[in-house]
């Protein structure tokens, strides 16, 4: 029980000093504006102190694995939003299978294809190769769940508040091709307050992509008008006010089925489950070699 309460606490402890650390981020990037988090984000590799700073907050310690601290301190282009191998994949699969219901083998093979689709490997690749702000082979960490979440739905509207380079996008925007091969068309409308933000994505994916600036409440309030939302991501900055208002502006377009899911403000996730009777439910994605210690998603599933 002891244990317990630990976990419990260090979890809560954790969640307010993220949702102090987006708070200041968001500051900060309406400060510098767009043109200076640009430059920013391309210092990426040279911010060796973020970085330290950053391994440190995780955990990583130097003696544990030196060539794995050092790599990232040293030559890794990313200080946060971080892409990395999940490690425990077969636990996302079982994850999403009791929150979905749908089939274990439908789900591996959704997973499977996040590592052999050309849009997210060879094609993403060769549009990288050149850039020294970016990985030139970047995983897609978390993000692989919003793509399986989009096969196994297959929704006619994605909605997704927070964009930044917009490999979340991609993903959702890959899986909705797939979708429409197969029958069932949908599109994304993707919400930001920099105009910079979605660069990751080509021009072949912008006819199933909306891309709207401005405050994620107002934008969404004006532009959902009668539209059903199938899936919503929430992954935006800001604060647990802002991540409340964006649900419930998107809450009265849901159906049964409909998916909602918060990667930085849980906490208004799960508080607007509770208090809806919605089922909530989190998993952690465990990074393969990396010194972030996870990303943990927050699920609620309408209608259920």
């Amino acid at each position: 029980m002891e244990s317990v309460a630990r976990n419990a606490r260090e979890t809560a402890t954790s969640t307010v000093v993220g949702v102090k650390l987006l708070a200041v981020k968001t500051t900060l990037r309406r400060r510098v504006g767009s043109r200076g988090h640009e430059l920013l984000r391309r210092a990426g590799r040279l911010r060796w102190r973020a970085k330290y700073r950053e391994a440190r907050r995780n955990g990583a310690g130097f003696r544990e694995r030196p060539w794995r601290w050092l790599r990232f301190i040293l030559f890794d282009p990313e200080f946060d939003n971080f892409t990395y191998e999940v490690a425990n994949e077969a636990e996302l699969v079982q994850f999403l299978q009791r929150t979905l219901g749908t089939g274990q083998r439908q789900l591996e093979q959704y997973l499977a294809e996040t590592h052999t689709d050309p849009g997210l490997t060879t094609d993403l690749w060769r549009r990288l190769r050149w850039r020294l702000d970016y990985k030139r082979r970047p995983p897609l960490g978390r993000r692989a769940t919003w793509y399986v979440l989009t096969r196994a739905l297959k929704p006619e509207l994605v909605v997704e508040t927070g964009v930044q380079d917009g490999l979340g996008s991609l993903a959702v925007l890959r899986a909705l091709a797939r979708n429409a091969e197969e029958g069932s068309p949908g599109r994304l409308i993707s919400v930001d307050t920099l105009p910079t933000v979605g660069w990751l994505v080509p021009a072949s994916e912008h006819h199933a992509w909306h891309l709207m600036i401005g405050s994620s409440d107002e934008v969404l309030a004006r532009t959902l008008g009668v539209e059903t939302v199938g899936l919503f991501l929430q992954d935006s900055g800001g604060d647990l006010e802002l991540a409340r208002r964006e649900l419930e502006v998107v809450l009265p377009h849901a159906v049964d089925g409909t998916v909602l899911v918060s990667q930085n403000q849980r906490p208004a996730l799960a508080s607007l489950c509770r208090e809806h009777d919605i089922p909530y439910g989190e998993f952690l994605h465990q990074p393969r070699d990396h010194i972030f210690s996870g990303s943990v998603t927050g699920v609620g599933v309408i209608g259920t």
